[in-house]
């Protein structure tokens, strides 16, 4: 603990650290992929992991001895002589903060609050949400502190986050309200299964995706990328005013930059093998982190010619904000 927050003291903590679309992100993640170890709201730890040596610390109890900046240096770099991983893709950093601002609220979430921000469904219809928990025993005399772990049924379980796609992308593909996993039906079954591809090999750095992606066959990338692609589906969470500066870069660009106009590359359909993105319709919250993404150097490439990284670099961040507005604001699968 001492040791976390001397080296993060320096760290930088984002601004929108609290926002509702980052707690969703983190507890989707927690759910499938630190659950099985640490526990969750409405479930203890199994007799597996509380093997383990050390144990895993049952979360919900000892989240509060950390601040925010340590519990980010914690999940980036993982636990030396431990079995806690560091985070798959250093590069993500953002996505480590959404982990961390669900840490920060988990301690005070119910089972049932906790459920519907995982699983994407009506609260306590996914998961264990009221019912109680009571102790069990294991054979092994050597049991730790119950005041740091929870030998307790209903205890959470090593599953499988295998085409678990609700749980960010919502029922039909089309997001979560106040989410930022982007609408799938927006684009077509081409450029999903080459976009789950890119996840897997890593050429599109996401520690989230990855773990979906590279777990699945061809022959499940086939059905989820026909099953989501091409259906043009608003999504949820209201609609996004205009923004007259975002269209006339749509669709002149910045000339005097030789930023091209945006539609010359997502309007047309056939550009690229698998074509470029569709966005009229698109979430605006991933089109503004996909922007800084591309800004930063880090967020890969799912076609061969991707000339984004260049083009935000040339742009303002209100300029970028702008066209973000633009295409949010367009009906989805209305022309680019």
């Amino acid at each position: 603990r001492a040791s976390a927050r001397r080296h993060s003291r320096d760290i930088a903590v984002p601004a929108d650290l609290d926002a509702p679309w980052r707690v969703q992100l983190g507890a989707a993640q927690f759910a499938r992929s630190c659950a099985a170890c640490h526990g969750e709201p409405g479930r203890g730890q199994s007799p597996l992991a509380l093997s383990m040596r050390p144990r895993p610390q049952y979360l919900p109890a000892v989240l509060g001895a950390f601040d925010a900046r340590s519990l980010f240096w914690i999940v980036r770099n993982g636990a030396k002589f431990t079995a806690m991983p560091a985070w798959p893709q250093r590069d993500q950093g953002d996505e480590v903060w959404s982990m961390v601002a669900f840490l920060r609220q988990m301690p005070r979430m119910d089972a049932a609050r906790y459920a519907g921000l995982a699983s994407g469904v009506e609260a306590g219809t996914a998961m264990v949400a009221a019912n109680p928990r009571t102790p069990y025993a294991v054979l092994d005399a050597d049991e730790g502190p119950r005041e740091e772990f929870s030998y307790t049924v209903p205890a959470a379980a090593f599953r499988s986050g295998a085409g678990d796609c609700t749980a960010c992308h919502g029922e039909d593909g089309a997001g979560r309200a106040d989410g930022m996993a982007p609408n799938l039906t927006l684009q077509s079954p081409t450029y999903l299964a080459e976009a789950l591809g890119s996840f897997a090999s890593g050429a599109r750095p996401s520690a989230i995706m990855q773990q979906v992606a590279v777990s699945l066959t061809p022959q499940d990338i086939e059905r989820l990328a026909a099953r989501n692609g091409d259906r043009r589906i608003a999504r949820p969470g209201g609609t996004v005013a205009g923004d007259a500066l975002g269209a006339r870069i749509a669709s002149e660009g910045v000339p005097a930059r030789g930023v091209a106009a945006c539609s010359s590359c997502h309007g047309i359909e056939g550009a690229s093998p698998a074509g470029f993105p569709r966005l009229a319709g698109q979430n605006p919250i991933f089109l503004a982190q996909q922007m800084q993404l591309f800004d930063a150097g880090v967020r890969g490439k799912t076609v061969g010619y991707d000339p984004m990284a260049a083009i935000t670099h040339r742009l303002t961040s209100a300029e970028r904000a702008a066209v973000v507005r633009h295409y949010a604001s367009l009906p989805a699968g209305a022309r680019d």
